[in-house]
């Protein structure tokens, strides 16, 4: 497989898998909410609405990656870490130990999901 097409398998990844998480939150939100501790479970809805519309635009960006739409996706990619991160450190939204956990298990596949992109997309060059 020559690294043009590693780099676009790493974003068709990066879409199911965000298309696989924004379904859970959309469809999923009560039952989340509720091992979450989060009282407002239309919130998780938002982020599974926002989640889709992502999924969609890496989809349509792993046809035909180019470097400067990758690096849009990497750098969306890095925002979604840090802010997991910022919300693991400073214990933010008094969530449930379960809700910390998942959080970082996604923030850890989706930090995976931009340091492949970066690396094969400096490779496909």
């Amino acid at each position: 497989m020559n690294r043009s097409n590693t780099l676009k398998s790493i974003l068709w990844g990066n879409a199911l898998f965000s298309a696989l998480s924004g379904t859970l939150l959309l469809f999923g939100s009560h039952w989340l909410a509720s091992i979450m501790h989060i009282s407002t479970p239309s919130i998780l809805q938002v982020i599974g609405v926002g989640l889709l519309i992502f999924a969609g635009f890496v989809g349509t960006i792993a046809r035909r990656p180019t470097p400067k739409m990758v690096r849009q996706i990497i750098l969306q990619d890095w925002l979604w870490v840090i802010g997991s991160v910022a919300i693991l450190l400073t214990d933010a939204f008094n969530l449930s130990q379960v809700a910390y956990w998942m959080i970082g298990v996604v923030a850890v596949i989706v930090a995976d999901f931009a340091f492949f992109q970066q690396r094969y997309l400096r490779q496909a060059k």
